[in-house]
């Protein structure tokens, strides 16, 4: 389904290195309201294999340090969104929450 569905996107890690690959984006997740006065919090969610070799290993997140190149719409210039949550790992997939 990722490879059918999914479009390129760059993981970067904390250490400089980079790789694209493909990852099912959901622009418009269900986020949680935070108490802070005046703020708005972009959120995208990716799914991707959870594997090295063709997507983004689990055991290699670095939360809060890593981010994703990752368009915030379609058709337009990638922007750098940091990872800030592993949500799930489960069934070959990893769903990471960016910020």
């Amino acid at each position: 389904m990722i490879n059918q569905f999914g479009e390129c996107v760059t993981y970067c890690k904390y250490d400089g290195t980079q790789r694209t690959v493909a990852a099912i984006v959901n622009r418009d997740p269900p986020t949680a309201i935070e108490a802070v006065e005046y703020a708005i919090t972009e959120e995208i969610v990716i799914s991707v294999y959870n594997c090295e070799d063709s997507g983004i290993s689990s055991t290699e997140i670095d939360v809060g340090g890593d981010s994703v190149l990752v368009s915030k719409r379609n058709g337009k210039p990638p922007v750098r969104m940091s990872v800030a949550v592993l949500e799930d790992d489960t069934g070959g997939t990893c769903v990471i929450r960016l910020r």
